[in-house]
Parts: C-alpha cells; structure tokens; sequence
C-alpha cells in the first residue's frame, strides 16, 4: 500500500512531538511518496523551529538525519504541475502538488495541516485525507 505525505506530516513524523506517535503508524508499512517539494518544506519548516527556539539545534540535526535516511519516493513537480494546476482555484498550488500525487497514485494523503485537509474533503471527492 502507498501513501502520499506532506510536508506537515513528514515534520511531525520526526520532530519530538505529540503527533510523532500517529504519524509514524500511518506510515507504517507503506510505500511513503512525496513530491520534490517536500523535503525543502519539511526542511524550512524545522529551520523556522529552531530560529524561533521552539527546537534545539541538537534537535535539529537530528530531525534533519531523519528526514535524510526516510524512505522516500520522489515524484516529480512538473508531472504533477497540470493536475496541482487544475486546484489552483481552490488549494495552494503548493498543496496543490500533494493532492495531485495522491490522485495520480490513488493513494491517500497523510497530513497534520487542518487547512488542507478540510479543502480536500470538500472540493476533490477522489482523494481520502488522512488526519493526523
């Protein structure tokens, strides 16, 4: 089975949180894809973490190990630009890539992002969302 993540539920899948637990379950087992994005948001987002102190540079490295040694399937941006392109209406084109890869894979999207999971539950019927 595959899974299409974003760069939220990468982040909580390393980072030392509440939500590490459930993320790394969903992820269990699955073949874990993810478009190009993604590893560079998940890297601003740990960046952003340790400028403003909410993590520790030690922290840090170590998620950005993590991030490093996961598994991943890297999809290309530009396949999924005309898909992601079609949602601009309603989605980030950002979050647009990651909907598109979970169309194209047929394949839920795990997220932590409550924001985009809402958008997709209302507006693309072909796609499940799974929350963590």
């Amino acid at each position: 089975m595959a899974l299409v993540l974003d760069a939220s539920s990468i982040v909580n899948s390393i980072l030392p949180n509440d939500r590490q637990a459930a993320a790394r379950t969903a992820m269990g087992g699955q073949s874990l894809i993810v478009p190009e994005l993604a590893v560079s948001e998940a890297l601003s987002s740990l960046a952003r973490l340790e400028r403003t102190g909410e993590l520790s540079s030690a922290d840090a490295d170590l998620c950005v190990a993590d991030l490093s040694s996961m598994p991943l399937i890297m999809l290309n941006d530009q396949d999924l630009s005309a898909g992601a392109w079609a949602m601009r209406r309603f989605l980030r084109i950002t979050d647009a890539l990651y909907v598109a890869a979970a169309i194209e894979n047929q394949c839920p999207l795990l997220t932590a992002d409550r924001r985009l999971a809402r958008a997709v539950r209302a507006q693309v019927t072909d796609v499940s969302v799974i929350e963590i």
